[in-house]
This record gives C-alpha cells, sequence and structure tokens, in this order.
C-alpha cells in the first residue's frame, strides 16, 4: 500500500498486498479474488477481513 498512513485510522478494513511495481507476473489481484467476492456479500467487510488474517 502507498499510503500506509491511512490504514492508521481504520486497518480493520485494510486489505495488506504485497507491492506489484516493477512485476510483470504479478498475479496479487487474481489471488484476492475470492477474498473480494467474500466481501460483496456481507455487509460488514471487517468480520471476514478478520477471519482472514488470522488464517
Amino acid at each position: 500500500i502507498i499510503h500506509l498512513h491511512l490504514i492508521l485510522f481504520h486497518p480493520e478494513n485494510a486489505i495488506p498486498i504485497d507491492s506489484w511495481f516493477d512485476d510483470k507476473n504479478d498475479k496479487e489481484l487474481l489471488d484476492l479474488l475470492p477474498l473480494l467476492d467474500d466481501l460483496m456479500k456481507v455487509e460488514d467487510v471487517r468480520l471476514v477481513l478478520d477471519e482472514s488474517r488470522n488464517n
């Protein structure tokens, strides 16, 4: 995340990812698709994000 200082305000809503700069083989977004799909289905994303961080 480029704006790490913004996470300080609501860290429970953040999705940390590895840097993708200069990596043409990066698949981070593709790896996040299942999580993003789960987030679409809930009203409060914090619960899903918390669970994903603990796995």
